[in-house]
């Protein structure tokens, strides 16, 4: 499904709902990657997962061990891991007990390149007579797939990273100065359109 921030409907996450039962389930971690090799502390999200868990009970395939249950408790569980050298890259499935999440997080060596998303976003000014339409944009990091090429079909997701974003000039005619006058990106990747003309302040507003 779709979950909305308030009454901005062109702002969105996907969301994926598990019913609730007596049964164990595992939600997901924190983190969306592991670097082979690396040491991490992951923290297991999930709903009537057993007390006093050991790290025998937690699974996350060959070459990553788990070295310690930090703390446990029905929603959450942190562990720490210890990932070896030299692992494939690709979606790792994450075993607490008899629950599973499958693709919970990635295993990678290195990035292999950053990705902007959307590729294609529109907003709108407003604010006086008209809502404005904000713009949310992602950084994603990518690692290269089984067949060690960059941008192909297997390439592996590593989750969202951090960035500093910046509006640039994007000049159809000399002296364009549309980045003064069009809004703000903050650094979430939010753009904040600003309010509708016309502006006396732009060089080539038409009288």
């Amino acid at each position: 499904g779709r979950f909305f921030w308030s009454s901005f409907g062109e702002l969105g996450i996907d969301v994926h709902l598990t019913r609730l039962s007596s049964e164990p389930v595992v939600l997901g971690t924190d983190i969306s990657a592991l670097q082979s090799p690396s040491k991490a502390t992951v923290k297991i999200y999930g709903m009537n997962l057993a007390a006093g868990l050991k790290p025998a009970d937690i699974d996350l395939g060959k070459g990553i061990t788990v070295s310690k249950v930090v703390s446990a408790t029905p929603t959450m569980a942190t562990v720490e891991v210890d990932v070896a050298k030299g692992l494939p890259v690709g979606m790792r499935d994450l075993t607490v007990g008899k629950a599973t999440a499958v693709g919970a997080l990635a295993v990678y060596d290195k990035v292999g390149y950053i990705e902007v998303g959307p590729d294609a976003q529109i907003s709108r000014l407003g604010g006086v007579l008209y809502p404005k339409d904000y713009a949310q944009y992602e950084a994603t990091a990518w690692a290269a797939g089984p067949d060690g090429k960059l941008h192909t079909d297997d390439d592996v997701p590593l989750g969202p990273v951090s960035a500093q974003w910046a509006l640039e000039e994007f000049y159809s005619t000399p002296d364009d100065d549309d980045t003064k006058f069009v809004g703000s990106i903050d650094d979430s990747g939010l753009f904040s359109p600003n309010v509708e003309g016309p502006n006396p302040q732009r060089k080539k507003q038409a009288n």
